[in-house]
């Protein structure tokens, strides 16, 4: 049996930026389940190789709605994300945003 590898695994952390980093943000526009699934479970992975103003600006936002989500592991999914991505969402996001959506 073949052995699977992340895509972006072996890339170091300039490439991944400036090669996986952009893909990762236009994915979260993608109105799919499957993807925006994918995308929140697979967050550990790639989160902390962009920045904190691309996910306040760009990432946050968009995963944000998956808390309203009428399918139920979206939610989970999207609420579970929130772990990592919150050290790096600023007060206000968090305070304003964040808080009053759980």
């Amino acid at each position: 049996m073949k052995k699977q590898t992340k895509k972006g695994t072996k890339l170091d952390e300039e490439e991944f930026r400036e090669k996986v980093a952009p893909m990762v943000v236009k994915l979260y526009g993608v109105q799919d389940r499957g993807v925006r699934y994918r995308l929140l479970n697979t967050m550990e992975d790639y989160i902390k190789f962009v920045d904190a103003r691309t996910i306040n600006d760009k990432i946050f936002p968009e995963a944000l709605n998956g808390i309203t989500d009428s399918h139920s592991a979206i939610r989970e999914a999207t609420i579970k994300s929130m772990v990592f991505m919150a050290p790096m969402l600023s007060e206000n996001k968090i305070e304003h945003k964040l808080l009053k959506q759980l």
